[in-house]
């Protein structure tokens, strides 16, 4: 009785055998006799990673000393062909790995028989994309970037929004491609895929787009104003607005709430006019809009700042003290928002007193004592 040579089947592609680090690969045994036992022993470079036998009609590892389980190892019915998955993460990148199968046979006397394959694992994994925060705004422009560190020659790409971009570029062993899209709100859920293709192995990595349609606000810059002048704010809107609009305007002062203020609306646009400024115009000013797409409200806000000029007070008494050749002293106390100007003028005593207290009083006073004269011991 003669027996005829068992060969591999591989399961993986055709021609040269690639895998990536980090793969799993599937490996098929196949014999055209029953082996003795009905058992085949797989090795990695030399090393038993798992032995199968068909027993009872079943596959069994002896590495879980368990039945098989359809994707880790099968046995076929006939009892000639066996299979295993392995993995390639131990495995250096660019070097090649010995698979080895070895099945027993008895023909009056008994002997084994081998076949063997070698794989190339390949400096190549899954590319790296950014960014991958979320959700992204709609209106606004991204560079969604793809990259992979590797030694070997490879093309990448993008496929996005049934868009194919094959723009790359190379800096030493980092390999980039860039997708530049402008955002909309349909594009909510849809996905892109960077791919990384080396000969037959192709790697990829894809980013589910999560898109947010808040209105973007601009808004005034910090300002500054001087005691009685006027003062305009504006709240302009942007982005991909379909049914939008403005709340109240929100006043604060270090964080506590003063006062709701209604701008004047025209279409994007919402405008705060701040007449004869004080002291209590003084704090955070809040914008706040809306925007609403099918069924979706988003809302956005951003806030600007008024600070009141608190030196005309001084400049102004130093005017009149100068007019009336006299010393003016002025005493601020920050930690109570309290300022004093006073000095003789007139046979009297001039004083100012700049006051805020709490959160939303401001009070600026201007008193005059016309005699300080001892008026005896009464």
């Amino acid at each position: 009785m003669s027996v005829t040579l068992f060969t591999f089947v591989i399961v993986l592609t055709q021609g040269p055998l690639y895998a990536k680090s980090g793969d799993t690969i599937w490996v098929n045994c196949s014999s055209n006799t029953v082996p003795a036992g009905e058992s085949a022993e797989f090795l990695l470079d030399g090393e038993t990673i798992n032995s199968l036998r068909r027993h009872n009609n079943g596959c069994y590892s002896a590495s879980t000393s368990k039945e098989c389980t359809w994707d880790i190892c099968q046995c076929s019915e006939n009892g000639k062909t066996y299979g295993i998955r392995i993995n390639m993460n131990q495995q250096k990148p660019d070097e090649n790995v010995e698979i080895v199968c070895s099945m027993k046979f008895k023909t009056g006397r008994t002997f084994y028989l081998n076949d063997s394959i070698s794989i190339n694992v390949l400096d190549i994994t899954n590319p790296k994309i950014s960014p991958v925060g979320s959700p992204l705004v709609s209106g606004t422009n991204i560079n969604l970037s793809c990259s992979l560190i590797t030694t070997l020659d490879i093309q990448m790409h993008w496929d996005c929004l049934n868009l194919t971009s094959l723009q790359f570029e190379q800096t030493k062993a980092t390999y980039t491609a860039t997708f530049s899209l402008h955002l909309r709100s349909s594009f909510n859920g849809r996905k892109c895929t960077c791919v990384a293709r080396f000969k037959q192995i192709t790697t990829s990595s894809t980013i589910t787009l999560n898109i947010s349609s808040p209105p973007l606000i601009t808004i005034s810059n910090p300002t500054e104003c001087n005691v009685t002048s006027n003062i305009m704010l504006f709240c302009a809107l942007s982005g991909e607005l379909q049914t939008y609009g403005f709340y109240l305007w929100t006043h604060k002062m270090n964080g506590h709430f003063i006062r709701h203020l209604k701008g004047n609306v025209n279409k994007v646009t919402s405008t705060l006019l701040i007449s004869s400024c004080s002291f209590e115009d003084s704090g955070e000013y809040i914008c706040r809009a809306w925007n609403q797409i099918g069924k979706e409200k988003y809302e956005s806000n951003k806030t600007t700042t008024i600070t009141v000029n608190q030196n005309i007070y001084s400049d102004e008494y130093e005017k009149m003290s100068t007019q009336h050749n006299v010393n003016m002293t002025t005493e601020r106390h920050t930690d109570s928002n309290l300022s004093i100007t006073y000095g003789p003028l007139a046979g009297g005593l001039v004083l100012f007193v700049s006051l805020f207290v709490g959160v939303n009083i401001g009070i600026s006073r201007k008193c005059r004592t016309v005699n300080l004269e001892n008026r005896g011991n009464s």
